[in-house]
């Protein structure tokens, strides 16, 4: 196990929150004006922010030496020294964002983990997207993984996307749009959970 050597929590809740998340849709909405029926949707999504009832924001950050796991593998960094690498630092940050609409609610999770060893930094992102309507069963709409090191010789991602559940919130949601597609891409890059950076 790391030493762990900092860890910090913070919750969010309340008008400023909401506040956030109706300005990061509306704002979503005017960076894509070139849309298809674009008056049609902007109303729609207008209407969709004004039933947006209650926002929670969860976030930890955690600082740990990480001494359990391999800085690199040989094959990854093509190592020339034999020497065994030092403990690198392990920086993690869980992010849970949980948005409430009047027949709907949204929950965000990511975890965002990163290091550097041998002059190399190490990124994971893990997102987590969950819908529920009225009493139903929660359901998974989108899971995300990704890892890239910073000289590129890692670059990978693996995703899975309920594309039923996708059909149906489009339906619910934003008929007007296009494509089911677009409000995927609207609900992934959600910016609250990341703490304003787009997931």
């Amino acid at each position: 196990m790391g030493d762990e050597r900092a860890s910090e929590e913070t919750v969010q809740k309340g008008e400023e929150v909401l506040e956030e998340v109706r300005h990061a849709m509306l704002n979503w909405i005017g960076e894509n004006k070139r849309l298809e029926d674009f008056r049609l949707v902007e109303r729609e999504v207008q209407l969709l922010s004004s039933r947006l009832v209650s926002a929670t924001r969860r976030t930890t950050e955690v600082t740990r030496k990480d001494d359990s796991l391999p800085a690199a593998s040989a094959d990854e960094l093509e190592a020339e020294s034999s020497q065994p690498p030092e403990p690198s630092e392990l920086c993690e940050r869980y992010a849970e964002e949980q948005l409430q609409f009047e027949e709907l609610s949204f929950c965000y999770g990511l975890r965002w983990r990163s290091k550097s060893s041998n002059g190399v930094d190490f990124h994971w992102v893990t997102l987590q997207l969950d819908v529920q309507r009225g009493d139903s069963e929660q359901r998974r709409l989108v899971d995300f993984e990704g890892h890239r090191s910073s000289d590129f010789r890692k670059d990978e991602a693996m995703h899975c996307v309920d594309h039923e559940l996708v059909r149906h919130l489009h339906r619910w949601l934003l008929p007007s749009l296009a494509s089911p597609v677009l409000l995927l891409d609207g609900s992934a890059r959600r910016r609250g959970a990341t703490g304003g950076q787009s997931a």
